[in-house]
């Protein structure tokens, strides 16, 4: 099995099943059913195709990453007594 490739300029070799997670969020569908299905595929790919790749939001994700980063970002400026501002 392989890693999911979230952005890659070569694609990940094919695996012997010849099946390739896509791996996307989902306010894209709708253009990657077009796109996959304007490569003229054996199979005309719909809504139904589409499930979940997780249970996480990428929300979720991204959230904790944030909150993650900018821990660090402000542990940073005060060590280096840089001031800075909460107010977003």
């Amino acid at each position: 099995m392989y890693p999911p490739h979230y952005l890659s300029s070569i694609p990940p070799p094919k695996p012997a099943n010849g099946t390739v997670d896509l791996i996307f969020l989902d306010y894209k569908v709708d253009d990657i059913i077009t796109a996959l299905n304007s490569l003229k595929p054996p199979k005309n790919y719909t809504r139904n195709d589409i499930k979940p790749y997780s249970n996480v939001a990428s929300n979720e994700v991204l959230g904790l990453y944030a909150l993650t980063a900018w821990k660090y970002v402000v542990i940073f400026l005060l060590t280096k007594r840089i001031p800075y501002s909460t107010n977003f």
